[in-house]
């Protein structure tokens, strides 16, 4: 049985998804209220709590479900064995933002904020951090399988390949057409092979 959202979350959500829709300048208590289907105490009572930041409450929203939706793309397109690791982890992204462009799209704009405050910066690092793992993993596990040669720093490396989605999908979101989703990917595609091989140990 699926857990009901509760008002806090609608309100997060709501705020989300407005700042997909309007932008998250022209966003008002009211609209927030409004679209999350709450009294607008209640988005009142939230907003004076110290300790809510919906900026930070968004983002946190926002890999909730950008892990649910990558890691659900992900386990079926490993199924596909002609399909390498690293070309499964960047289908799975591409699968994500084309899924749930709101919540894609709010990631967007918390890099932006990270371009003038700390706090963000933090956060985004973690984040960073953890999505680098997991494109080691399934490098290591790509040259594993003899698909590409063994690289002289495979963490490196994957931090490269990570910096390479994000802006082939950041791009792709602004153009919003799936013939720009699909040139995005091949082009993403086709970088991260040319970086892995000059990346190769000589």
């Amino acid at each position: 049985m699926a857990r009901t959202a509760n008002s806090k979350e609608l309100i997060v959500d709501a705020y989300i998804a407005l700042a997909y829709e309007i932008g998250a300048a022209n966003i008002t208590l009211q609209k927030i209220a409004d679209k999350a289907g709450v009294a607008f105490s209640t988005v009142r009572y939230y907003f004076t709590q110290s300790d809510f930041d919906i900026h930070d409450e968004g983002f946190k929203r926002v890999m909730e479900k950008s892990l649910v939706g990558i890691q659900s793309a992900s386990v079926k397109l490993k199924k596909n064995a002609a399909l390498s690791p690293i070309h499964a982890y960047v289908d799975s992204m591409f699968h994500w933002i084309t899924e749930d462009p709101e919540n894609a799209t709010y990631l967007i704009y918390t890099y932006y904020l990270a371009a003038s405050q700390v706090e963000a910066k933090v956060i985004l690092a973690e984040v960073n951090t953890s999505a680098r793992k997991k494109v080691q993993s399934a490098l290591l596990e790509s040259i594993g399988l003899e698909l590409y040669k063994p690289v002289k720093d495979s963490a490196a490396c994957a931090a490269s390949i990570h910096a390479c989605v994000v802006g082939h999908g950041f791009i792709a979101m602004t153009m919003k057409t799936k013939d720009a989703f699909k040139t995005m990917r091949e082009q993403c595609i086709l970088a991260i092979d040319a970086l892995i091989n000059s990346e190769s140990k000589k």
